[in-house]
């Protein structure tokens, strides 16, 4: 036959759940570990931190690196980090002067100087809100000078305007150092980017069409040049051949007028002999009768186309 046990309630029998006993334990044990904490007279300091000590909420001290004593309710402890941290905003909204709206990722890395950790407590416990905001304010002032256009191009002016106005100004107001600023990414609209991409194609068949026009006058300057030479090449060859009818022509001339300076010189020598000695012209005489004598001779006359003294005809008579 099966044994079935019944569980008790609590308080039948006398008996507590044993669970009971481990809750309570642990709350009990959790309620030591915070006290322990908080009468603790000894805490620490890292290397890249400093604790304001306060006493009675008010400023006591700065505590550096290592082990440090307090008061258990009498001194209280806040720490602030010296090295560097890092702020990054995601999405933040901003519009150029045009008036066109982007998303931009923006990156500050920024440090608490040793010495400015009283003055950060005292007057600035909130400073990484307040840096944040002043962050914003500075970088859409800066954004809001340049045209959507020119974002891409004078990125980095913009980074570096807004990381001189936070360095001048945020150690000032904050006790805060600005190590860096960087804008990690801009995020245009959708608006934007299809008009962008619309006025990229518009400008790419614009290009095509300068090119091909560049190109028919290219073509048009080629055949141009290529008549000129035709032409020029007809023309030196008219030219060619009208010299050459020229210089035949005048060396005839030439030679014409030659023949006849010569025939000219001829005849005018022929004269000038012949009219310094009188027995050529009796030659030519001579050459030119025929040898017939005049039918009818009267005494005394000299004998046809001879003038011969009468010693003279008388030795041609023997």
């Amino acid at each position: 036959m099966a044994h079935v046990s019944i569980p008790q309630q609590p308080g039948s029998g006398g008996r507590i759940p044993k669970g009971v006993f481990g809750i309570a334990g642990a709350f009990l044990i959790l309620i030591a570990l915070v006290a322990l904490y908080l009468v603790s007279p000894f805490f620490t300091v890292g290397e890249y931190e400093r604790t304001v000590v306060t006493r009675f909420g008010q400023f006591s001290s700065v505590a550096g690196p290592g082990l440090h004593f307090r008061i258990p309710f009498v001194n209280g402890l806040e720490a602030f980090p010296i090295g560097i941290q890092r702020m990054q905003k995601d999405h933040l909204n901003t519009y150029t002067v045009d008036n066109q709206e982007l998303d931009a990722v923006v990156t500050l890395n920024y440090r608490i100087a040793e010495g400015d950790v009283r003055r950060i407590y005292t007057t600035n416990r909130d400073y990484r809100a307040n840096l944040e905001s002043f962050m914003i304010d500075r970088f859409k002032r800066e954004m809001g000078k340049i045209n959507i256009t020119q974002v891409a191009a004078h990125r980095g002016d913009v980074a570096l305007a807004v990381y001189k106005s936070l360095q001048t100004e945020a150690l000032e107001l904050f006790g805060v150092t600005i190590v860096d600023f960087q804008i990690n990414d801009i995020r245009y609209t959708d608006q934007y980017r299809k008009a962008v991409d619309a006025a990229a194609i518009a400008k790419a068949k614009v290009e095509q069409s300068e090119q091909e026009r560049r190109q028919a006058e290219v073509n048009a300057q080629r055949l141009k040049i290529q008549a000129e030479g035709e032409a020029n090449a007809v023309r030196e060859q008219a030219r060619g051949k009208a010299d050459g009818e020229l210089l035949l022509a005048t060396a005839q001339a030439k030679g014409k007028e030659l023949v006849g300076l010569a025939e000219a010189k001829a005849l005018e020598a022929q004269g000038q002999a012949l009219r310094s000695n009188d027995a050529l012209i009796q030659l030519e005489f001579a050459k030119r009768w025929s040898g017939n004598l005049p039918v009818n001779m009267y005494a005394g006359a000299p004998l046809p186309f001879l003038n011969l003294t009468p010693a003279e005809a008388a030795k041609a008579g023997r």
